[in-house]
């Protein structure tokens, strides 16, 4: 189990009082556990600052707040939030690091593309791990989360398992939602890929379709500088935002979309199965 002084060192966070074991991270007091780090993130209703009470009563021997807790050790900062995301990564040992993640964003078909990104690498004879709307699965196993992209301990703690397991790949489907809340803070991805953008989509958490689109635009800072984007040709918003990015572009279009890099030519539907063929037009840039 890591210690306390020992993630503030890592995350450059001022700890205040003395130091202990951490065994977990929780942001739900009720789900708080003896020796538990409890991060008093703020709430969409509430101060998590007052449900420290009853995450020291459950056990947490930790808090990680904008203020120093009386009696309890505690990591001091700006922003719990932002800092949940860094906590995570060092508590599990930065388990990203030792993967290839491919993220996906868009308004729709990001678990349809994890799907097909999956089975391609599996045929490949690579084993992946997917956390997306399906749940954490890797292995064989499935854990659902309730999310898109779940909290970043979840992350963390799956991306650490799948390591452990001898998983070298990930895919994560990366929502607008995970990026305003940090969830995937400090991953870096080897590839990207952006499905599509629908702006009036979840206007009821962004207040304009501008803001939407400029959420969407953040992901492209999780890249890594040479990481390759694959990007819907056919998507006249998706085009205008991909067009200043200097890096290995990669045009997908099933519409013949001016001169895309690949074409998908649908060659029957059905209501039991879709067959389609995928033709390159050019070389690809490889991870």
């Amino acid at each position: 189990m890591p210690s306390l002084s020992s993630l503030a060192r890592l995350t450059g966070i001022r700890l205040e009082g003395n130091d202990s074991e951490i065994g977990g991270i929780s942001t739900d007091s009720r789900d708080a556990k003896p020796g538990d780090l409890f991060v008093a993130i703020q709430g969409a209703r509430s101060d998590g600052m007052q449900f420290v009470p009853e995450a020291i009563r459950r056990g947490a021997s930790a808090v990680c707040a904008v203020a120093a807790v009386f009696h309890t050790p505690t990591l001091v900062v700006a922003d719990p939030r932002r800092a949940l995301a860094d906590l995570a990564a060092a508590f599990f040992g930065y388990p990203a690091r030792e993967m290839t993640l491919i993220g996906i964003t868009g308004s729709l078909g990001k678990t349809s593309t994890a799907l097909f990104i999956e089975s391609a690498l599996a045929s490949a004879g690579s084993p992946v791990g997917v956390i997306g709307s399906l749940g954490i699965r890797y292995g064989g196993m499935t854990s659902e989360t309730g999310m898109t992209t779940p909290e970043s301990p979840d992350i963390h703690r799956a991306l650490r398992e799948m390591a452990d397991s001898g998983i070298r790949a990930a895919i994560v489907e990366v929502t607008t939602h995970a990026i305003l809340h940090h969830r995937v803070a400090g991953l870096q991805f080897a590839l990207g890929v952006m499905t599509n953008l629908v702006p009036d989509e979840h206007l009821e958490f962004h207040p304009t379709p501008e803001h939407y689109v400029r959420t969407k635009t953040r992901f492209f800072d999780m890249l890594g500088a040479n990481a390759p984007l694959v990007y819907n040709g056919d998507d006249a918003t998706v085009r205008d935002v991909v067009r200043p990015l200097v890096r290995p572009l990669v045009s997908v279009s099933a519409g013949n979309q001016g001169q895309p890099d690949a074409e998908i030519v649908v060659e029957q539907v059905d209501i039991r199965s879709s067959t389609f063929a995928l033709r390159i037009h050019r070389p690809l840039p490889l991870l």
